[in-house]
């Protein structure tokens, strides 16, 4: 054997330090140092004694694949190349050509000081027997899985419980967009890339199956894509046990079950929606066995016969119907489940669980099972027609009372049948509002809109075409012209009348003359024009706004308060006009238009102009709950110029009596019947108080014979609005002048 330190001397041709060889020769296993490009660097003499190869042949570039089998060799280069720890059982040969059991161990990231290339260390020993059965035991499923995921693309992964490190083959990156090396070749990439809402139960699932209490590993779940979608992944795996029976290794692999999730998402909605269809039915839905006993009843079945419907399953439909309907259809219902009948409508009586007798619409027909082709039950649906046949008894004598009821209205009743394609005409007012005679209308179908007014000639067409066809509108109002030329209004209503079948069979309506009511809405809207007008001139602003202040109208005496015209008004917040110390005025005044209702508010406010400047203003509010909605009708007038003058006037007469009280002569302010207004001071010189003369007039205090002359200057001087100066003797208290 050579001498493997005269070939591998040179620190310059490996980069290994000789302290390093020295070292790998003392192992007594057997082991290599590789490089991620699978060239050997380095044989020990345990290896060399092992194969019986000379390093010559180790050093060798493709020696690996010759050493083991082609799978073993890429799991092996895949491991170099990902810097990933490795245990695996392989078959390598010797230099005899004979096949050796060994468990190989692959350390990564040994790095030579000289060498900037990863080396890795590989140790081979030959296990016992128990561990070489274990070991062949797990590479067959290792081999097995591996051309398992090959040829259906599913993902392999393989966890070493001991130190949470992780194999995950191409198809598992694949799977989920991406590559080899955009995840850490740890468990906890597996768990990264859990959804949130399978976390824990994945976890669970996983530590149950470890720990032995549930026999097997198969779980869905979903994953995370690199996209940051989701895939749906069907999981399966089994847990490998030691000599000393825990668990060490963990190999399984992932399925991609997108499509098949998505599919069931889509047959559970479909089912869903059918539940939901059949159990909102206002008619009975079942099936029964091949003994005619119900298999299924939705819930409408309780609210027609009183039973509950799981009470009833395994019950037989015949004992439901009435004593004499169940003799007489019992063999019916057996032909359909033998299959001899195919289908069967009947109208049958039932007895509900307080024993009252209803009629019921049976329909029947058998199931047939797909494969045999033989009958195994039936299906079909029970609707209550109670009312129906009752009806049917009530009809003639409701016949004559319509009879005499439409001999005696103003409205045209009519009723078009769309099988027969027949109209007929109920009441006398038919010739009064078209001034046509039935018989006309029934020859020329078409005059229904051969009398409509030019304008309107379009939509008494559809109106008729939709009649015929049996879908007509519930109401169309259009003008009509008279056979004697008059212009009328008329307001056609319809109603459809279905069959048991629900097909359409007869439309009926009415036919009014609504001309005078037209004419009101007519004068009704000409009046809301004159109001737009009057409140366009009016000289107060009105406003109206919506329930949060957003203003909907104004008029132009809007501009005059604000310096903004109307149309730029619209929209904004009226809020924003009150002036700001006045905000807290403007809200209480809505608070209690709110809960004032109708009844209208009012206060003193000011409003900011455009210019900056502002207007005192008197808001009159009002609520208003037009089609429904919360909106506030309001009218601004401006008492700006009549608060300054009242202020005004406040300083004057501040001045005024200021004046009257220090004057020696008497002044007095009368109204025009002569009561004292207001009395200065100096009137106790007549030894009169004020209080004295609150009850009295001027002419009280006139001396008798002077009255009549001084009454007659006084009115005078009132009339001409002109001042008036007389001479006129007043009565001193106590004395006559």
């Amino acid at each position: 054997m050579d001498n493997p330190k005269s070939e591998i001397s040179q620190k310059s041709e490996n980069g290994l330090e000789q302290s390093s060889i020295n070292s790998l020769d003392k192992l007594q296993q057997g082991a290599l140092i590789v490089a991620e490009n699978g060239k050997v660097k380095f044989a020990n003499a345990a290896f060399r004694e092992l194969t019986g190869l000379h390093n010559s042949e180790i050093c060798e570039d493709d020696f690996l694949a010759e050493l083991f089998d082609s799978i073993s060799s890429n799991q092996i280069m895949e491991k170099l190349q990902s810097r990933s720890s490795f245990e695996m059982l392989v078959e390598i040969k010797n230099a005899e050509g004979r096949n050796i059991t060994c468990k190989i161990t692959l350390i990564p990231a040994f790095q030579a000081e000289a060498i900037t290339l990863p080396l890795s260390l590989i140790l081979f020993a030959q296990p016992n027997e128990i561990e070489k059965d274990l070991m062949e035991s797990l590479e067959r499923k290792n081999r097995q899985y591996e051309l398992a995921i090959k040829g259906t693309r599913n993902g392999l992964w393989d966890w070493n419980l001991e130190t949470n490190e992780a194999f995950y083959s191409s198809q598992w990156f694949e799977m989920l967009g991406y590559s080899p090396n955009d995840l850490p070749a740890t468990l906890q990439s597996f768990y990264d890339q859990l959804h949130p809402e399978d976390y824990f139960r994945v976890i669970r699932t996983i530590n149950s199956y470890i720990t032995r209490e549930t026999l097997e590993y198969d779980v869905e779940f979903r994953l995370r894509q690199k996209d940051g979608s989701y895939k749906w992944i069907h999981g399966r795996g089994e847990v490998l046990f030691n000599k000393e029976n825990n668990p060490y290794r963990f190999i399984g692999f992932n399925r991609d079950i997108t499509e098949k999730k998505l599919a069931e998402q889509i047959v559970a909605a479909k089912e869903r929606e059918y539940s939901n269809l059949i159990n909102s039915l206002q008619e009975v839905i079942f099936k029964t066995d091949i003994y005619g006993r119900f298999t299924l009843l939705n819930p409408f079945w309780k609210q027609l016969m009183g039973y509950n419907e799981e009470n009833s399953l395994g019950e037989d439909l015949v004992g439901y119907l009435h004593p004499t309907e169940a003799e007489n259809k019992s063999g019916i219902v057996k032909e359909i489940i033998s299959g001899v009948r195919k289908m069967e409508f009947q109208q049958v009586r039932m007895v509900t669980r307080e024993g009252k007798v209803i009629w019921v619409e049976l329909f029947i027909r058998p199931e047939i099972d797909e494969e045999s082709r033989a009958p195994k039950g039936t299906y079909g649906s029970i609707k209550n027609i109670s009312e129906q046949r009752y009806a049917q008894l009530a009809l003639q004598e409701s016949e004559k009372k319509r009879d005499e009821v439409l001999s005696s209205i103003d409205d045209v009743v009519w009723s078009y049948n769309v099988i027969t394609k027949e109209s007929t005409f109920f009441g006398n007012s038919l010739e009064r509002i078209f001034g046509y005679k039935e018989k006309e209308f029934i020859e020329a179908p078409n005059l229904w809109y051969q009398i409509a007014h030019p304008d309107d000639r379009k939509i008494a067409k559809a109106t008729a075409e939709n009649t015929i066809k049996g879908t007509p509108a519930s109401e169309v109002v259009y003008r009509i012209v008279k056979k004697n030329g008059d212009v009328r209004w008329i307001r056609v209503r319809s109603r459809i009348s279905h069959l048991s079948s629900k097909e359409v069979h007869r439309i009926d309506g009415t036919v009014a003359d609504i001309t005078a009511m037209k004419r009101a809405e007519l004068a009704l809207i000409e009046q809301e024009k004159e109001y737009r007008k009057v409140v366009t001139s009016l000289s107060e602003a009105i406003i109206k706004f919506d329930d949060k202040g957003k203003i909907i109208f104004t008029n132009p005496a809007w501009k005059k308060l604000t310096g903004y015209k109307s149309e730029t008004a619209g929209g904004k917040n009226f809020f924003d006009f009150v002036y700001e110390e006045d905000l807290d005025i403007a809200l209480e005044l809505w608070n209690n238009t709110q809960k004032k209702g109708a009844e209208a508010i009012n206060g003193e406010l000011r409003l900011k102009h455009k210019t900056n400047n502002f207007r005192w203003v008197e808001l009159f509010l009002q609520q208003s709950n037009e089609d429904g909605e919360h909106s506030y009708f309001g009218s601004i007038v401006d008492i700006h110029d009549k608060l300054q003058a009242n202020q005004k006037l406040i300083e004057s007469e501040k001045k005024f009596r200021f004046l009257s009280e220090n004057l020696n002569d008497i002044l007095l302010l009368l109204d025009t019947d002569g009561k004292f207004l207001y009395v200065s001071p100096s009137i106790k010189n007549l030894r009169f108080s004020s209080i004295e003369l609150k009850e009295k007039t001027i002419f009280d205090l006139v001396q008798k014979d002077s009255v009549e002359s001084f009454k007659l200057k006084f009115e005078n001087a009132i009339k001409a609005n002109i001042k008036s100066l007389a001479e006129v003797k007043f009565l001193k208290k106590g004395k006559d002048t």
